[in-house]
């Protein structure tokens, strides 16, 4: 697999996700993996522990986030809140802010695909 830096994105949009694990065990830690990458998208595998919250962030490139497991609920500005469920896909423009979460007792599994 060809991996072509797509301008710290892994940093830009994971750093935000993992934001205030000082005040987190590594159990509540999200789980992320790169699956694919090049030059026009990066695709990456996120495990979200029960009960996780994210921070808001704003979208660094246009994102994808395909549910595979659990339920995924996305608060965005200015569309409120949406409940994502497997096979389900929640989309976020360049510039949205939200942030996701996992308001369930079980983990949610699903694919963020960044445009680049």
């Amino acid at each position: 697999m060809d991996k072509v830096p797509i301008l710290g994105s892994v940093l830009v949009l994971f750093a935000l996700l993992l934001t205030s694990a000082a005040t987190r065990s590594a159990a509540q830690e999200p789980a992320t993996r790169l699956v694919f990458q090049n030059a026009q998208m990066a695709v990456f595998e996120i495990t979200l522990p029960a009960r996780f919250d994210g921070e808001v962030h704003t979208a660094p490139f246009d994102e994808a986030a395909y549910v595979l497991d659990g339920e995924l609920t996305v608060v965005a500005v200015p569309s409120g809140r949406e409940v994502v469920r497997p096979g389900e896909i929640a989309w976020a423009s360049k510039g949205t802010i939200h942030k996701s979460l996992n308001a369930t007792d079980k983990p949610t599994k699903f694919l963020v695909i960044v445009l680049t």
